[in-house]
């Protein structure tokens, strides 16, 4: 699978877009370093709408597969943690179509996070520990 390149604030701004009034949390998540061949990113980002009880889900090959962020699945919501599953329809090698499904789990008081890869109907699954921080919504500006 080749490199995907991905610019940290083009992920970000497109993950903010959206209704001002809804007051979402956006999380940017990263993971250390992957190797190339990893369906895992470096960098992660999720946008939840806790008004609307959604979630939209943007790395980069989620954007060069889809052309944009993907509607994230919430499946687990409590003071604890945070759990999102979304999937992409890739093109692997060879040229054979498949789908990764992608689970990313976020613990709200350290905000360390646990992204897991499935491609369907392979044995591939990689698991990954990261940290996330809480944007704004706003581009360019970090909540402390």
């Amino acid at each position: 699978m080749p490199r995907f390149h991905f610019v940290l604030p083009a992920v970000a701004a497109m993950a903010l877009t959206g209704a001002a009034h809804a007051a979402p949390v956006v999380y940017l998540c990263r993971q250390p370093e992957v190797a190339r061949t990893d369906w895992l990113t470096p960098v992660m980002v999720v946008r939840h709408d806790t008004a609307a009880g959604t979630a939209i889900a943007a790395d980069a090959v989620t954007r060069h597969f889809s052309g944009g962020p993907a509607e994230a699945r919430i499946t687990r919501d409590d003071d604890k943690a945070v759990t999102f599953r979304w999937s992409v329809r890739v093109n692997g090698q060879g040229g054979r179509r498949a789908t990764v499904r992608y689970t990313l789990r976020i613990d709200k008081a350290t905000l360390e996070s646990q992204a897991n890869a499935t491609v369907l109907g392979y044995q591939n699954d990689e698991n990954l520990r990261g940290r996330c921080e809480i944007l704004k919504d706003k581009p360019g500006k970090r909540r402390k």
